[in-house]
């Protein structure tokens, strides 16, 4: 038996149900044995599971005939015969399995090296094998010694064995005298012996053949045909394409070396069309072309914009027309051409000072609704002067929003500007619904000493614009007074390719909601010295010229909620001829000023409307 077959594999579901027994004080019974002719590994016994018992194909199962207790174990005994076999089979694989708590579960198995082979039922032989299971446990309590009283082998099957047992008695002793008789007719297990007619092993032969056997019904290691496994029990179909005849091939076949022949069919690619084709676009058209290789194609339209640096405008309406804004007549002094905003911070400036640690924090302010929903941060960074007690590294700026308890929500940092450099570092953020306060830091990365810097600048928007003073602070003397035009194809302009227009800023204009007018004159709204005030729907074109009188009349054709629901010119500051309005500027009753200006020569095209 120990040869024949492996080493009983004590499955998980036993030790589960060992140690429930050990806290529960139950006991587990070993209910049954079963044989099957299906074939496992011992390494496939430890991936078995209770759902074996309803997959497996049983071919005998008997009850426990004997639990027998030794030292850390139990001697576990079923009994199987061939009375009731119907059909011979290998016993290839034994279950045994046990009940716990009114459950039947797989307690152990084994697998045959050599398989036992149990014969149908004959009236002339009766076969039994007694197969035995040494299970350890580690608390002999938890198993109980009752063999099921329902059992066959205990009550009937006991009965089967004394028959049998009998039988063979009685038979043995007419054996004994035809053995003596027939000894010279049987093969002996040593010499050499020539042996006559078909034998039929029902076990395995272990020796060495030679010869050729005349037919075998599997062979014994299977082998792998292209791939697939062939032990001799049945055909198998190969995969593969044939160099000869008509096929059907499913799949996709990669070839690593050129096909020669022709293909008839679709391809999803193709290195090169077999006929070159020619295609031919159509600059003024939009008209969409479909190509499929079978002949040229001409008149193809075309989408998008071309960009300046491959000879298009860079905007998709043909217009070139842009404008920067200075502080000197040739456009060198604060050049830009993003239109400063307000700074949301008092009390910063131009001088330059050098942060106190390496960590510095620039600002803590508490954030509203008002400031809107992105905000922008930046500072210029002035190592250039300082490079030889700076040495190495570099510095940036960082923002950050945090929650009521001080939580960071969201974080974003500028551009480096090295020890031996000058310029701006900014970065933009979005705000979070819970953002209670919002802080920078201007932060020294391996410099000697602390970085310096100037022109702090919170900001709406995600675009930093240059340094201005807070609205509290600011006066006319503070905004771009020169305005340039270009209307040049370049890329990366600078104060050369624009024309200056000096925009007068002799008066002071305050917004009504500061407490001023809201023009240039003095007069209050209502009022004119013969002007025209124009108001504005939602940003869009002029809507309607009203003319004013000097006593402050109501406006002619003027909406009566005209204040409350449109914007007024604030400030219309005239060109150099003096024959038009070069600069507007105008407020909204949500409080946003918004300036445009006439560009060209002579000046004939208002910019777009951007807001201050």
């Amino acid at each position: 038996m120990a040869d024949n077959y492996g080493q009983w594999f004590i499955t998980k579901m036993f030790t589960d149900a060992e140690a429930a027994a050990v806290t529960s004080g139950k006991q587990i019974t070993f209910k049954k044995m079963i044989a099957s002719q299906d074939i496992f590994t011992q390494d496939d016994l430890a991936t078995l599971t209770n759902s074996v018992l309803g997959t497996i194909d049983i071919k005998q199962q008997v009850n426990i005939s004997t639990v027998l207790p030794s030292t850390g174990s139990y001697k576990v005994q079923g009994v199987f015969s061939n009375s009731t076999v119907t059909a011979d089979y290998l016993m290839n694989t034994i279950l045994l399995v046990g009940s716990y708590n009114g459950t039947e579960f797989l307690a152990a198995a084994q697998v045959a090296n050599y398989a036992f082979k149990m014969p149908a039922a004959s009236t002339g032989e009766q076969t039994i094998y007694n197969i035995a299971a040494q299970i350890s446990v580690s608390n002999t309590a938890t198993v109980s010694l009752t063999v099921d009283p329902d059992s066959i082998v205990t009550n009937a099957g006991l009965k089967v064995v004394t028959d049998a047992q009998a039988v063979k008695d009685s038979a043995q002793d007419v054996k004994i005298s035809d053995l003596e008789a027939k000894d010279s007719q049987n093969v002996k297990i040593t010499g050499n012996q020539t042996i006559n007619g078909v034998k039929s092993f029902t076990q395995k032969v272990t020796a060495s053949i030679s010869g050729n056997a005349g037919t075998a019904t599997k062979l014994e290691t299977s082998r792998k045909i292209d791939g697939k496994n062939f032990d001799g029990t049945k055909d198998i179909v190969l995969d593969v394409v044939h160099n000869h005849g008509d096929e059907n091939i499913a799949g996709i076949k990669t070839f690593t070396e050129k096909i020669i022949g022709s293909i008839t069919g679709t391809t999803d690619k193709a290195v090169a069309l077999f006929t070159g084709r020619k295609l031919k676009v159509k600059l003024d058209s939009t008209t969409d072309k479909t190509f499929n290789g079978t002949a040229d194609v001409t008149d193809i339209g075309v989408s998008g914009v071309l960009q300046i640096a491959n000879g298009g405008t860079g905007v998709s309406d043909g217009t070139v027309n842009t404008t920067a804004w200075a502080y000197s007549a040739d456009g060198v002094d604060r050049f830009t051409t993003v239109y400063p905003n307000l700074n949301l911070l008092d009390g910063t400036s131009n001088q330059v000072v050098q942060a106190n640690s390496w960590n510095m924090k620039l600002f803590d302010i508490n954030y509203n609704k008002s400031l809107g929903a992105t905000l922008c941060v930046s500072v210029m960074i002035n190592n250039a002067d300082h490079s030889s007690e700076l040495v190495q590294g570099s510095a940036k700026i960082l923002l950050k929003t945090l929650d009521t308890s001080g939580n960071t929500l969201a974080s974003s940092d500028g551009n480096v500007v090295a020890y031996n450099a000058k310029g701006l570092s900014w970065c933009s953020i979005s705000i979070d619904d819970n953002t209670a306060s919002v802080q920078a830091f201007i932060f020294t990365n391996n410099m000697n000493k602390n970085a310096y810097y100037s022109g702090l600048k919170l900001e709406k928007g995600s675009v930093a614009t240059p340094w201005m003073p807070s609205s509290s602070e600011v006066t006319n003397a503070d905004w771009p007074s020169y305005i340039g035009y270009s209307n040049t194809l370049k890329l990366g302009k600078g104060p050369t390719d624009f024309t200056w227009t000096q925009v007068f800023t002799e008066k002071s204009v305050v917004p009504i909601t500061n407490g001023g007018t809201g023009n240039a004159n003095g007069l209050a709204v209502g009022q004119s010295s013969g002007a025209q005030l124009r108001y504005f729907d939602d940003l869009n074109d002029i809507a309607t010229t009203i003319q004013y009188t000097l006593n402050g009349e109501t406006p002619i054709n003027a909406p009566t909620d005209a204040k409350s629901n449109y914007g007024f010119v604030i400030s219309q500051t005239r060109d150099d001829s003096g024959s038009g309005f070069a600069v507007q500027r105008y407020i909204t009753t949500a409080n946003e000023e918004f300036i445009r200006s006439k560009i060209g020569d002579p000046h004939y095209y208002w910019t777009d409307w951007k807001q201050l």
